[in-house]
């Protein structure tokens, strides 16, 4: 009789085990979906709802499957949509979580760099920027987005105007030294 109600129990843990994998092969497929048919045309934006839903399916994944491999993963992506639409307080939001809840993961470094370009560029706010730059030198001085971190340190705050006539006098520089 013990028997039958190990085998029973294994039936119903194996049973519950398969269910939760469809359904995360389910989410994942309809993202993929979602992904093909909303990035397939490059040359035009994405629309403001399709993008709010492509962001909370992200999350929704995330959310739900938070061990997974996947979630950080998704989380940039949603970041990067949100960043798209200029949504900079979801995009810090999202970012936030996958420096907080998956420090040691690969898009760490990524979303710490999309930080300080989001506070600067969208948000404008310098101060939390320049945070997050130093925080992305002291944590990933050897990163390929180093170098870009430190360009950026160079223009936080700057107006258009003084970016400009950056970049003008930088060309000038390199157009004198080649002569």
């Amino acid at each position: 009789m013990k028997i039958f109600k190990y085998i029973f129990i294994s039936f119903i843990c194996i049973s519950l085990f398969s269910q939760c994998q469809s359904q995360r092969e389910k989410d994942y497929q309809q993202i993929a979906a979602f992904e093909n048919v909303l990035f397939e045309n490059k040359t035009t934006s994405i629309q403001p709802e399709k993008a709010d839903s492509i962001i909370m399916l992200y999350e929704n994944y995330a959310s739900h499957y938070e061990k997974d491999s996947l979630s950080p993963d998704y989380l940039l992506r949603a970041a990067d949509v949100a960043i798209q639409m200029k949504n900079g307080t979801k995009a810090i939001s999202l970012l936030d979580k996958i420096t907080g809840t998956y420090p040691d993961c690969k898009q760490a470094p990524e979303a710490t760099y999309y930080k300080a370009l989001c506070y600067n560029e969208i948000l404008k706010d310098s101060t939390k920027a320049r945070e997050n730059c130093e925080r992305f030198l002291q944590k990933y001085p050897n990163h390929y987005r180093a170098s870009d971190i430190k360009d950026l340190q160079m223009i936080i705050g700057l107006s258009d105007t003084q970016l400009m006539d950056m970049i003008l006098k930088k060309s000038q520089e390199h157009e004198a030294s080649n002569q």
